[in-house]
């Protein structure tokens, strides 16, 4: 894994590089001799491999490279001390705008904000959750209010600590009457018991944790019976399951395949 990160930080310093000479020699400048190959910091590729093009027309959507941002998005499933400089890449390097409009869009939400959302609660995780709350502070009510955005919010939600989940609903709080005027904002009023928020904090840190606790209720149940099942399977029917079963891609080799697609 750290070996195909420094093989991206040197690929996109050699792509960069390669466009500052075409701009020098586009302006005229004297060709300056060949100098070696450096890197750059990987913070600093991640804007590079999205591509990111902000629709020029309000309604048009927004421009993503598929190949770079599914590399991302496995980039975020590596070891989670070595997603430091990625993560940073996206909560640092990305404005407001431009991470709004990731979470709009299918692609973009699906590799970007699930990519963190659906990590592990690292510390790194927690502090970039952190950061998109803080980042996006005033636009989560359109977030909530959007067809795609609001699943983002609603797992931000989940992934958040109570303290920074009281700072997410006082904002949805606010627009509770716009929110309810759609079925994408009432999905987000249940999901964060904004209505709860309204009666009170106390009220609404009760309601929370309920919901909490009939979650991970729910997810034992779930838990125990496919324990039950595997239990209850036949051996020749496992082997004959694992016969067909296809393996399983790590994200180094998803990403390996995915550069060697994106040179094609």
């Amino acid at each position: 894994q750290e070996s195909l990160l420094k093989a991206i930080r040197i690929g996109c310093g050699l792509t960069r590089k390669s466009t500052l000479d075409e701009a020098a020699e586009d302006e005229g400048e004297k060709k300056k001799p060949r100098q070696k190959a450096s890197s750059i910091p990987l913070q600093d590729c991640i804007p590079y491999l999205l591509d990111l093009k902000v629709p020029q027309i309000d309604g048009d959507r927004v421009t993503l490279c598929v190949a770079g941002t599914r590399a991302v998005f496995h980039l975020l499933r590596f070891s989670p001390r070595l997603c430091d400089d990625v993560l940073e890449g996206l909560t640092e390097k990305m404005s407001q705008y431009e991470l709004e409009l990731l979470a709009k869009d299918g692609l973009g939400s699906r590799c970007i904000w699930d990519g963190i959302l659906d990590g592990k609660a690292e510390k790194n995780f927690l502090k970039a959750t952190k950061s998109l709350l803080l980042k996006l502070n005033g636009r989560w009510v359109a977030l909530a209010s959007h067809r795609v955005g609001h699943h983002s919010v609603i797992k931000l939600f989940n992934f958040l600590d109570i303290e920074d989940k009281a700072i997410l609903t006082s904002e949805l709080a606010h627009m509770f009457n716009r929110l309810e005027g759609s079925a994408m904002g009432r999905s987000v009023i249940k999901a964060c018991a904004v209505d709860a928020f309204l009666d009170g904090e106390k009220t609404w840190q009760n309601a929370v944790r309920k919901m909490q606790k009939d979650e991970n209720f729910l997810n034992e149940i779930v838990e125990d019976n496919e324990g039950g099942k595997k239990k209850r399977k036949r051996k020749r029917k496992q082997s004959d399951l694992s016969g067909s079963e296809k393996p399983k891609v790590s994200a180094v080799d998803a990403i390996s395949s995915i550069i060697s697609n994106f040179k094609t």
